[in-house]
């Protein structure tokens, strides 16, 4: 049994269809998106359509609770995050989808028990950047923790529970421009991360018409966030 793990795609649609492919040679049984489906880039109306296609099992993100209003930000930024002008983008098929995802998964997988948020259990906004902010008693009744938010591919174990972050597909921030992701195969409890190289920047010149916002063209040639 294996299974592959996405996250925080920001409808960079050049990049998730990369990934995807990348990931359709490796036979998976199952594939799951962390969230943030939505934001900064091009194509969010695409990129979720190629994601029911795919039926990959999706979660919500922060910025896919602010698209559907579940969460308000600081409208300064959507000079970057371009919540706004995605609304107009995306279908009402697509709209209702986000709104129906689920914050969280608490499922059993081949005797395995994972849980599967953006960010922390209950806060798709905090960042997750040390195991010690999760609390020791809810984390030990689980074998798997995953998690996206940071962009920052990781694993590692903490009191027994394998805590994996896949990265980023849409926008990478640990210092390395391509695109990341996970799979785990529980048959013999082994995960392997994966970078997927494309052309950053034919996807570049591909939005250079739209004017986004420098800091978030210039994100995906340095693999980190400019605030």
């Amino acid at each position: 049994m294996n299974i592959g793990v996405i996250s925080d795609i920001h409808s960079n649609f050049f990049y998730l269809k990369e990934v995807l492919q990348d990931i359709n040679n490796k036979n998976l049984d199952a594939i799951y998106c962390l969230g943030d489906l939505v934001g900064y880039y091009d194509r969010p109306n695409d990129v979720i359509d190629l994601l029911r296609e795919n039926q990959i099992i999706c979660l919500k993100g922060n910025h896919d609770k602010y698209f559907i209003n579940e969460l308000s930000f600081d409208e300064d930024r959507d000079v970057f995050y371009r919540i706004g002008k995605q609304r107009q983008q995306v279908s009402q098929d697509n709209t209702d989808y986000l709104k129906n995802l689920p914050d969280c998964l608490d499922v059993e997988i081949l005797d395995k028990r994972f849980f599967m948020t953006h960010s922390m259990p209950s806060d798709t906004e905090t960042y997750l950047n040390d195991a010690n902010q999760l609390d020791r008693e809810f984390l030990k009744d689980f074998d798997y923790y995953l998690y996206g938010h940071t962009h920052r591919c990781n694993v590692q174990y903490h009191y027994g529970t394998c805590l994996l972050n896949p990265g980023s597909v849409g926008q990478p921030r640990d210092y390395n421009a391509s695109p990341s992701y996970a799979v785990i195969d529980l048959s013999r409890e082994i995960i392997s991360t994966h970078r997927v190289p494309v052309d950053t920047e034919a996807y570049i010149t591909q939005i250079g018409e739209l004017n986004l916002d420098e800091r978030v063209v210039n994100n995906l040639r340095r693999g980190r966030l400019d605030s």
